[in-house]
């Protein structure tokens, strides 16, 4: 069994903390403009705070109007999952204060289209005990989701795998039908899922997501291949559901696109491009797969069924043509993105990364730059940057698609 207060004594405490109280046991988030991505309509959240208060804390969502949120728990590592349906989110992130209280953080944004999700890690075993209403006196309701510690056989009794094998990609990602080569873009992150941040607050989930409409649109406009991508707004897409929906499309080429942050070096510049290897060139890009392949615990997906399914494709990756294309093009690319943007002192690198293990499609990821520096973080918003960029990138793409359909005729 586990405590928790009586439900008269914790909705009192939550409607009038900030009157007795203040701040001191309260992480709070206002409100701000709306996160693009979203498209109008439906509920809006406009606050979330949290309080912990030993064995039990409390989540507070304000929203336009009612919405049940559906809760799902996770094992490893311990979350606690709350989905709305129609939900967007016009509050910042949350804080939670260094401490024993059983919630260690709070994440939240769009989970795919027309689902938002909130993702709640906890340092201790717990379990939602009760969802309540509370009409706001200016309109909207109030979601209070009581959350009490239990045991770790209770907890375990309750987790279940969330439901994250729904078709999560945006209706580009089926190709159209045409005879050109299919290139599939994959924007990292997104949704939920924020990736790395600049030191202004710039978002790395959507610098790649812009540059690949620019690349898009570009590679559109030269007539000689078909573009698709795995998200073209503000959603969350599993790892896994993008190296499947490349395949699913048949695509000739997949390029993953992200923009680096070092925490511990704010001097370093320039675009990395990296093809799989298992193992890693050296131990900064062992440690930038191993961050990028943990994004879809962010999003609140359970990885263990991941296991077979990737020692499958590593079997199927004895296949050394795609691995050979997919030296070829991070070649191509090294000798043309020069012309349009600064690169690292290394640009060419191999590391385990999961969105590059499509055993029959060449796969590269590509390092914009680095958000953790000042001058890249700036580049990487400008329009000239993109449009130069995207032009080097198409030509790259281009010769690597005349090549093959030359070597394809020229077969015996």
């Amino acid at each position: 069994m586990f405590r928790v207060l009586p439900r008269s004594l914790a909705l009192l405490v939550i409607l009038l903390w900030p009157a007795l109280f203040g701040q001191a046991m309260m992480v709070h988030a206002e409100a701000r403009p709306s996160r693009p991505g979203f498209a109008a309509g439906g509920a809006v959240v406009t606050q979330i705070s949290l309080q912990q208060m030993g064995d039990s804390a409390s989540l507070v969502v304000d929203l336009s109007e009612e919405v049940r949120a559906h809760a799902t728990v996770l094992l490893e590592p311990r979350r606690l999952l709350l989905d709305f349906n129609g939900v967007r989110f016009h509050a910042p992130s949350l804080k939670v204060a260094e401490g024993d209280g059983l919630v260690r953080e709070v994440r939240f944004g769009a989970f795919m289209a027309g689902q938002g999700r909130i993702v709640l890690d906890l340092g201790r075993p717990a379990v939602l005990s009760e969802q309540t209403f509370v009409p706001l006196a200016g309109g909207g309701a109030r979601l209070v989701v009581q959350i009490a510690a239990a045991t770790q056989e209770a907890f375990q009794s309750l987790a279940r795998p969330p439901v994250d094998d729904l078709v999560t990609g945006t209706a580009d990602s089926k190709a159209p039908s045409s005879a050109l080569p299919l290139i599939m873009l994959d924007p990292g992150h997104g949704g939920i899922d924020t990736g790395a941040t600049g030191p202004s607050g710039e978002s790395e989930k959507t610098i790649v997501l812009q540059f690949a409409l620019a690349l898009k649109d570009r590679l559109e406009a030269g007539g000689k291949a078909r573009v698709v991508m795995t998200r073209t707004s503000d959603v969350f897409v599993p790892l896994r559901d993008r190296v499947r929906m490349a395949r699913q499309a048949k695509a000739q080429l997949f390029i993953s696109l992200h923009a680096d942050a070092l925490a511990d070096e704010d001097n370093v510049r320039g675009a990395s491009i990296y093809v799989l290897s298992e193992r890693a060139t050296d131990e900064r890009s062992a440690r930038l797969a191993d961050k990028e392949n943990r994004a879809d615990l962010v999003g609140g997906i359970d990885l263990k069924d991941d296991q077979d399914e990737v020692a499958d494709i590593l079997f199927d990756l004895a296949r050394r043509e795609s691995r050979a294309f997919s030296n070829q093009f991070a070649r191509q690319l090294a000798t043309t993105l020069p012309k349009a943007t600064r690169m690292h002192k290394t640009p060419l690198r191999g590391a385990a990364f999961r969105v590059l293990r499509a055993p029959d499609i060449p796969s590269v990821l590509l390092e914009l730059g680095y958000l953790t520096t000042s001058e890249d973080a700036k580049l990487m918003q400008t329009d000239e940057w993109r449009r130069e960029t995207a032009n080097a990138a198409a030509e790259a793409i281009e010769r690597f698609i005349a090549e093959r359909i030359d070597r394809e005729k020229n077969k015996p």
